[in-house]
């Protein structure tokens, strides 16, 4: 991948003002790479802005920082992060349709027992590939809607079911569930 140049990422939730940056970025340099390609071979001379692209002519600049700068969180009680970082919603809001936007946060309500229940029995039976299957997938639906402290905390489960050191993941459950009960009316709120 590196070779062929695929040397840029997001990080999801994916917000789409970045994507749009990054596709944007890369169109331009593909743009003025096939332009030097298809430069008929009879040429005397190409002009100095059509010669070639190195490897590493391709390859300058291609890292896109994709976390916006200047963005501060709400202030909170002894640095605690809010249950929902508002701006990823608010991205979000300016990139769909307001009823697309409300159905999206109504399905994430609805899935979180279903979440969260995935999880339990994953305790319960002590399976530590289910315990990181079904964090893993709780951590990428609340990082969709900015649920930073979900996200850690089903990040902290993964490693738990990576490690089959499930006995430790009752703690980190327990706040899991206490973070849901902040979250449904931080969301509903939004909608």
């Amino acid at each position: 991948c590196l070779a062929a140049g695929m040397d840029d990422y997001l990080t999801k939730p994916v917000i789409f003002e970045d994507l749009k940056t990054i596709l944007e970025t890369w169109l331009k340099k593909f743009a003025r790479f096939t332009e030097t390609i298809n430069q008929p071979l009879i040429a005397a001379k190409p002009p100095a802005s059509s010669t070639p692209a190195t490897d590493n002519q391709v390859r300058d600049n291609s890292v896109v920082a994709v976390s916006p700068a200047g963005i501060s969180p709400p202030v909170m009680a002894e640095n605690q992060e809010p249950s929902i970082d508002l701006k990823v919603l608010n991205d979000m809001r300016q990139n769909i349709p307001k009823n697309k936007f409300s159905l999206l946060v109504d399905l994430y309500l609805q899935e979180l027992p279903n979440y969260l229940g995935a999880l339990q029995q994953a305790v319960a039976s002590q399976d530590g590939q289910a315990l990181y299957l079904a964090a893993h997938k709780f951590k990428g639906a609340s990082a969709t809607f900015g649920a930073k402290r979900v996200v850690a905390l089903c990040k902290l489960l993964e490693n738990l079911g990576k490690e089959n050191a499930i006995t430790q993941a009752s703690d980190t459950l327990g706040q899991i569930q206490s973070e849901c009960e902040q979250i449904r009316p931080a969301l509903t709120q939004q909608k």
